[in-house]
């Protein structure tokens, strides 16, 4: 299993890791613990514990201190990825930054990834559910991710996340739809022209039938975490990696 701590607050990146691995002993106090950082990790030790597989329910529990800045040790997560995601042993990363590629490839295979940034600069908080947006509208899964962490970690409540991004489908599916009609059905939607020359863009990225789905998507896990079901939170996390 793979768990993930990350980001620019480093302070809490080890506070939350910790407490994260308190946990983990508490549940298994039979469980060995083995830390690595840059300088006693190599790739050879990480392949033994990755095809070690526990006898009893007490399995290692790995945690490795800033070591995928090392470009054999990321080289080896990237490639095993899915063999660490499926080992009995638990790795427990703790970094301040990831590779666009690991990026990608942990929030696919992680049991849960934590990104902890520092506190955004106003501007910074206000714009980001619209850079959201904007990399929903691209179709960019990896930078759409991001930007939600951040949004959530940044205080926005998933519900204004939710709007800003039915928001954005509404926009890319009505123009859709407008345009198979002629220019004055575009006229009467009354978009912002910069609103109509991006969603002008992003619509290329998706056909009709795309759009229609990621709307039912965003209608349906609203109504479900209204009703008591998914968090809004895990299901728009969900919601990104597949559009």
């Amino acid at each position: 299993m793979i768990y993930v701590f990350w980001g620019s607050d480093t302070a809490r990146v080890a506070e939350k890791s910790s407490a994260f691995v308190d946990a983990l002993r508490a549940k298994k106090p039979e469980a060995p613990i083995l830390v690595f950082d840059e300088e006693t990790v190599s790739v050879s030790s990480l392949e033994e514990l990755v095809r070690a597989h526990g006898l009893f329910e007490s399995n290692n529990i790995v945690v490795l201190s800033n070591t995928l800045s090392l470009e054999p040790i990321a080289e080896f997560v990237e490639e095993e990825v899915a063999q660490l995601a499926d080992s009995a042993t638990v790795f427990v990363f703790k970094e301040a930054k990831l590779s666009a590629t690991l990026k990608r490839v942990l929030a696919k295979y992680a049991k849960k990834a934590f990104l902890l940034e520092k506190p955004e600069q106003k501007q910074r908080k206000d714009t980001i559910t619209f850079e959201l947006s904007d990399a929903l509208g691209a179709r960019n899964r990896q930078e759409a991710w991001v930007l939600l962490q951040k949004a959530l970690r940044g205080g926005h409540e998933p519900e204004q996340i939710h709007g800003t991004l039915f928001w954005q489908v509404k926009n890319l599916l009505s123009l859709t739809q407008a345009e198979q009609e002629g220019p004055a059905a575009i006229t009467a939607l009354g978009l912002n022209p910069f609103v109509e020359k991006k969603a002008k863009q992003f619509k290329k990225n998706f056909s009709e039938t795309e759009l229609q789905k990621l709307s039912s998507t965003l209608v349906s896990i609203s109504h479900e975490a209204r009703l008591g079901g998914e968090d809004l939170d895990v299901a728009l996390e969900r919601f990104v990696l597949n559009i």
